[in-house]
């Protein structure tokens, strides 16, 4: 086991001096902090959130994003310690942060029992004036302040002359209005041509009708044509019960809305991670293939997913037009190179740089770059007949984990391959003594033995979707890592 040292404690002891007092405060009155990226992120009963507290927030926030970020990376590093048979427990101001990366044990799952919609949700019989696939004039889009729903939007901007009704949580609609740009803009897609057309929506997928109150949700249900549920909470140590209210009752929210006044299609953006691993090197899934194994899936995300996939399904057979996009592992930019560097991958390859060492593994790797990901579902969501209403958006090639690496040590990153225990061995060495490597915040994903393979995905139905256009999944070789690489390294993200 790793042992406690100085190292270590440093981040704690930033947090003693700098931001205890503002925790200890913000905890006597019900409020929490969490983060994203550098977003800070306040949850606060009524009448707690004073101006006085706010502004104080909102002054400090690049330092207190840093410190909870210490604060939850010391944490993870305390499930993997133990010392002389002790354990550590935390101060009542951890109560004001939310732990974004050890959430605690919950009990076992039945996952086919939680995959239920509200009997009360259906859709009205056709009529005849339902907006169709290829035609709408407003569109819902969820996710839209993240890494794929950016680029969603941005293709619904570029492909379509609709308005987008982009639900985020934000305090205004002008707050929000700003997020989305500062969002597109990051990963260089803004356009100022697109403000008119982009409408914000203030709300939250975790809350009951999406957080928008009964006169704002049902106004939404009677303006809306059609929707692409992108959002979710993305994070591979979280819980299924953590992930729950956005992930699972934030889909009944979307899906109640779709239903309600008239049937709106509804794009739901899932994954590929709904299939558990599996130790067979041959298994191949179908598009027509229905997720059944959710024994297999041991983490909170995939888990959400799945439950999340059902019930659009069972919209399905309500009658709700639907159709489910699963993509692979989401990438960076193909043109670009621009990626979200929070990412696990990336974290992946500057860890294995800055260690020096990677895992050499025949595991095989699905790696699909963002812009074809975005642009293959856009395309797909407007034709207006299909043979499936599943897509899987991946490859149709996987490289192993060795060979990736391999080249980047070919684009003059030194890296020493060695089998998955040394690497491993080689990981947790370097934390006892620093926590500066990208993967140290997620050294409980690697507490146990070699990550298992996924099987191969079948997209013939995909590909059948994208005959006559120009759209073909970039091949996983040393242009493409070598685009991804330049980024990582322009944009300070590699620095060693």
């Amino acid at each position: 086991m790793i042992q406690r040292n100085i190292a270590e404690v440093q981040p704690w002891r930033l947090i003693v001096g700098e931001v205890l007092e503002l925790l200890t405060e913000l905890a006597s009155k019900g409020i929490k902090l969490s983060f994203e990226g550098a977003d800070l992120k306040c949850y606060a009963p009524k009448g707690s959130l004073t101006k006085e507290i706010s502004d104080s927030i909102a002054r400090h926030k690049p330092e207190i994003v840093n410190r909870l970020r210490d604060y939850v990376d010391f944490q993870a590093s305390l499930s993997l310690v133990s010392t002389r048979g002790k354990t550590y427990g935390t101060s009542r101001a951890s109560s004001a942060v939310e732990e974004r990366r050890v959430p605690p044990v919950d009990p076992p799952l039945d996952l086919a029992a939680e995959a239920t919609l509200d009997p009360d949700i259906q859709p009205p019989a056709p009529n005849g004036d339902e907006a169709d696939f290829t035609a709408a004039r407003t569109i819902l889009l969820t996710g839209a302040s993240g890494f794929l729903g950016a680029y969603l939007l941005y293709e619904l901007m570029k492909t379509t002359e609709a308005c987008v009704y982009c639900l985020v949580r934000c305090r205004s609609e002008s707050d929000g209005a700003e997020r989305i740009k500062k969002n597109l803009l990051k990963y260089g897609l803004w356009n100022d041509d697109f403000a008119p057309r982009v409408i914000p929506v203030p709300g939250d997928l975790a809350q009951p009708l999406l957080g928008l109150g009964t006169e704002t949700f049902d106004k939404l249900c009677d303006v809306i044509d059609t929707v692409y549920h992108n959002g979710a909470v993305v994070n591979f140590i979280y819980s299924y019960n953590s992930l729950k209210d956005s992930n699972v009752r934030g889909t009944q929210e979307v899906i109640r809305l779709a239903c309600r006044v008239k049937r709106k299609p509804m794009h739901f953006i899932s994954t590929i991670g709904v299939f558990p691993p599996t130790t067979k090197t041959d298994t191949k899934v179908l598009e027509s293939s229905a997720p059944t194994n959710w024994q297999g899936l041991t983490a909170g995300y995939p888990q959400s997913k799945w439950v999340a996939e059902r019930m659009v399904m069972i919209a399905a057979e309500r009658g709700l037009p639907v159709r489910i996009y699963r993509p692979g592992f989401v990438t960076g930019d193909s043109t670009t190179g621009i990626w979200n560097t929070d990412d696990f991958l990336a974290r992946m390859i500057k860890g294995c740089i800055q260690l020096g060492s990677a895992p050499d593994m025949d595991a095989m790797i699905e790696m699909v770059p963002v812009d074809y990901v975005s642009k293959a579902i856009v395309h797909l969501s407007r034709q207006p007949e299909v043979q499936s209403n599943v897509f899987h958006v991946v490859g149709r090639r996987y490289i192993p984990v060795g060979e990736l690496f391999r080249i980047i040590c070919s684009l003059g990153y030194k890296i020493v391959l060695v089998p998955y225990p040394e690497w491993r061995k080689l990981l947790f060495d370097d934390a006892k003594t620093s926590s500066k490597n990208a993967l140290y915040p997620l050294l409980t994903g690697f507490a146990g033995g070699p990550p298992l393979q996924m099987p191969a995905f079948d997209c013939r139905q995909t590909l059948e979707g994208l005959k006559g256009t120009q759209l073909t999944c970039p091949e996983i070789d040393t242009n493409l890592i070598g685009t991804y690489l330049t980024y990582l390294k322009d944009s300070g993200f590699l620095d060693c």
